[in-house]
């Protein structure tokens, strides 16, 4: 299976705009890859939607996963990881 590691700006595209960024993170819910993101990115995306698009909170510790509807950190429903 094919693993693919996001950074921050394919992670924020996803979750605003769609297009081609969404329709990775859909191939993982499908279950087609796996997909990963380390904390440092995790902590960057979080901090951008918040200052620039006005979602979510700072202050959240909720994995990142959950906010594009894949599960937990541990890979359920899409396989999304943090490392």
């Amino acid at each position: 299976m094919m693993r693919i590691v996001l950074d921050t700006n394919v992670i924020i595209s996803a979750l605003v705009f769609g297009g081609l960024p969404r329709r990775i993170v859909d191939l993982a819910a499908f279950g087609l890859c796996d997909l990963f993101y380390s904390s440092q990115i995790e902590e960057e995306g979080r901090r951008v939607l918040a200052d620039k698009f006005g979602l979510g909170s700072k202050g959240t510790r909720q994995p990142l996963a959950n906010s594009v509807c894949l599960g937990n950190e541990g890979g359920t429903a899409g396989k999304i990881r943090r490392r």
